[in-house]
C-alpha cells in the first residue's frame, strides 16, 4: 500500500508540474515595423515631412545621425498603433546636396526591467537638394 500511495503522490505531482508550465507558456508574437516610405527628399529651404509607421513590440524610437534633421514620434489617439514621424529638415546652406538617414527601431522589452530582448531596425533616407524646390506649375485658365 505505501508503494502505491508513493506512486499516486509522484503522478499527481508530474501532472501538476506539466500543467503549471503549459498555462505558463504564452505565445511570442513577433516584431514587427511597417514605414511608409524608405525615403524622403527636400529641397535647400528645409522643411518638415511626415511618415506614417506601425509596430508590434514594446517601444520604438527614431534616431538620426545628423545634426541638420531633427526627429519627433507622435501617436495617434485614434488609433495607438499607428505612430506618425516627423522629419524637420534645416536649410542648407553649404552649396551641396546631402544625405542622412535615420533609423526607425522597435524593441521587445528582456526578463529584466530596462533590457532588451530584441530589435528590429528600417532605414528611412533623407536626401536634400543645394537647390530651393521648384514651386509648382500653375495652370493658366
Amino acid at each position: 500500500m505505501k508503494m502505491k500511495g508513493k506512486f499516486l503522490s509522484y503522478a499527481i505531482m508530474a501532472a501538476a508540474a506539466v500543467f503549471a508550465l503549459s498555462s505558463c507558456t504564452k505565445e511570442v508574437i513577433p516584431l514587427h515595423l511597417t514605414v511608409s516610405t524608405y525615403e524622403v527628399g527636400f529641397g535647400a529651404e528645409g522643411g518638415n515631412e511626415q511618415i506614417n509607421f506601425c509596430f508590434v513590440g514594446s517601444w520604438a524610437e527614431a534616431n538620426e545621425e545628423c545634426d541638420w534633421i531633427e526627429t519627433k514620434i507622435f501617436i495617434s489617439p485614434d488609433d495607438a498603433s499607428m505612430k506618425i514621424l516627423s522629419i524637420d529638415v534645416k536649410e542648407n546652406t553649404t552649396g551641396a546636396e546631402r544625405e542622412g538617414e535615420i533609423i526607425v527601431s522597435v524593441f521587445r522589452e528582456g526578463k529584466k526591467t530596462g533590457s532588451i530582448a530584441e530589435r528590429l531596425d528600417r532605414a528611412v533616407k533623407v536626401r536634400q537638394s543645394a537647390e530651393p524646390s521648384q514651386p509648382e506649375a500653375q495652370s493658366a485658365e
